[in-house]
């Protein structure tokens, strides 16, 4: 979300809410070691992010030759 609004791109989503919820109860989740919710919520929390980095790389302006400006590169969840 910050990457956008560094550019001035207006998303559609940010899923801000969200993604601080599923945070929250992913780490409740591990810590009562019921590890198939965790993983659930954590699904959901890769799909968030690869749907904003999506709509990000095409709204962020492009180069004379087509390639993104930005690339976006994200540690593995």
């Amino acid at each position: 979300m910050l990457i956008a609004k560094r550019s001035g791109v207006v998303q559609r989503q940010t899923f801000e809410k969200e993604g601080r919820s599923l945070k929250r109860r992913a780490g409740g989740y591990a810590h009562a070691k019921q590890y198939r919710r965790m993983r659930k919520v954590l699904k959901r929390q890769r799909t968030i992010l690869g749907r904003v980095m999506r709509d990000l790389e095409r709204r962020l302006p492009m180069l004379t030759d087509g390639t993104p400006r930005v690339r976006i590169v994200v540690a593995s969840l």
